[in-house]
């Protein structure tokens, strides 16, 4: 790893499946994962978690962040026609009617936020669903293939996903050949920018610890990317993404695309723009 690789942007996405957001402020860090990130998500009535390969309209979802109002943190949904929907992020709900969910074989223990979120959403993706917070679930083990098993979201802990900027250039330069549209880091759902390293070389991270300002991180595995990718999809008309993926991966020369390296927390903290990484 280049010895000047720094910190350079971090993102979330409040909701799971939606475009990431980058955060403009210092970001704590706890044990799943950048505050914020991943903890609503949309759960059908046989329960199970949508996301954006089953629903691409997650990707056109629009949102902003409001910060520190008197009130709390919140999250505001917008969609045409629709009334701004806004959601307070820093407000646990309880335990008491919650309710496990499906996704990719994880098991999510989830509380409903409320029937007013979960009619909105329904009407904008016209599929009957329930906004749900994502709690603390028990440990699982997530299957990777060819890479063994790692545990994922277990005690409470969540992935965090990082990835070189120079990675995220290579990769726009090559897409730029089909003229295609851009690439930016939330079509990989980035949390983490770095500045410094040489294209795919934070892929050498793998099985390591590495801290960033407070937070100590162990990176799990290369980062595997959908095979329908909804590359730039609000600006896409005649635009599959799939041929996207599959130019990646004739440019990197791997049958499966990655992007980013996945990584959990070990020690809780925050992260700085402009933080030193240090590899232990």
């Amino acid at each position: 790893m280049t010895a000047s690789t720094s910190l350079g942007a971090f993102s979330i996405a409040p909701l799971f499946g939606t475009r990431s957001y980058q955060l403009s402020i210092d970001a704590s860090v706890t044990e799943r994962g950048i505050r914020y990130d991943k903890t609503l998500a949309l759960v059908t009535d046989d329960g199970r978690v949508l996301d954006r390969h089953t629903h691409p309209l997650l990707s056109r979802l629009k949102y902003t962040i409001d910060w520190c109002d008197r009130r709390g943190d919140y999250v505001v949904f917008k969609a045409p026609d629709k009334k701004d929907l806004r959601i307070r992020l820093d407000v646990v709900c309880g335990l008491l009617d919650s309710f496990t969910a499906l996704h990719a074989g994880v098991e999510y223990l989830c509380s409903v936020h409320g029937k007013r979120a979960s009619d909105w959403f329904s009407s904008v993706f016209g599929i009957s669903c329930r906004l749900v917070q994502l709690l603390p679930w028990k440990p699982v083990l997530f299957d990777t293939g060819e890479h063994g098993a790692f545990p994922i979201n277990f005690g409470g802990k969540g992935t965090v996903r990082i990835m070189a900027i120079k990675s995220l250039v290579q990769m726009y330069d090559w897409v730029r050949e089909l003229k295609m549209g851009l690439l930016t880091g939330s079509d990989f759902r980035m949390n983490i920018c770095l500045l410094g390293p040489e294209p795919f070389e934070e892929e050498c991270l793998v099985g390591k610890r590495f801290k960033v300002g407070d937070v100590v991180f162990r990176a799990l595995e290369l980062a595997p990317c959908a095979e329908t990718f909804d590359f730039n999809f609000e600006h896409e008309t005649e635009r599959p993404g799939h041929l996207i993926v599959d130019l990646l991966k004739e440019k990197r020369q791997s049958s499966t695309l990655y992007a980013g390296v996945n990584c959990v927390v070990e020690t809780p903290g925050f992260i700085r723009k402009r933080s030193d990484l240090v590899v232990f």
